[in-house]
């Protein structure tokens, strides 16, 4: 089911992407004919159609990669991208973002937004080594995560956790501000916290090589 203000949400974040790499003395080379993106994660078609929108008007060649762990994902994922895209070139993975099967430095760009929360510290620093195995030399990484810096974003994060642990049936992990910052500086990546987004507690991230 579409939801339009997800759908605004993500199609403001995506748009941020490429200027906040600029300001960070980054030049994405996004236009090559075998460029390859990677969208690491999706709650579904919102997400996935909205990605590949953005991704496919800067470089109609792009390689779409939707990886996601769940089947329902991405049955929706692929329902709605082939009847929108038929022509594109979109692989569909379900896969654990954790170890994939992709190639060594196979992908370009790897975006993703609100994936860290499903993962916890130890994990984290698992993906972040599969990022830096699959991506390329001069590849790039664009992201937003939650974070628990203030009394209101740690009390909205306890909320997340009720719900999603009472509820959802759905593990989900608080990371504080202080020790995502630890695990991103025990990483090969170059990274930045690029600003925020309207969602309080989300902050948008940028990473490279």
């Amino acid at each position: 089911m579409h939801n339009p203000i997800w759908a605004f949400y993500l199609k403001k974040a995506y748009e941020s992407n490429i200027p906040d790499l600029k300001k960070s003395n980054f030049n994405p080379i996004i236009s090559s004919q075998n460029f390859t993106a990677l969208l690491c994660g999706t709650a579904g078609s919102t997400t996935s159609k909205t990605f590949a929108r953005y991704i496919f008007s800067r470089n109609p060649k792009t390689k779409l990669i939707i990886l996601d762990k769940g089947d329902e994902q991405i049955e929706d994922s692929k329902k709605t991208l082939n009847s929108l895209f038929p022509s594109k070139n979109i692989i569909y993975l379900c896969e654990d973002a954790l170890k994939t099967s992709l190639p060594r430095e196979s992908i370009d760009y790897i975006e993703t937004d609100g994936l860290f929360e499903f993962f916890s510290y130890k994990d984290l620093g698992k993906l972040l080594k599969e990022w830096d195995r699959i991506l390329k030399d001069n590849g790039f990484i664009t992201f937003r995560a939650y974070t628990n810096y203030s009394w209101f974003t740690l009390f909205f994060d306890k909320i997340k956790l009720f719900v999603g642990n009472k509820f959802l049936s759905v593990k989900v992990y608080a990371h504080s501000k202080k020790n995502l910052e630890k695990i991103l500086n025990q990483s090969n990546f170059k990274w930045k916290v690029s600003g925020k987004t309207f969602l309080p507690g989300f902050l948008r991230f940028i990473m490279h090589k």
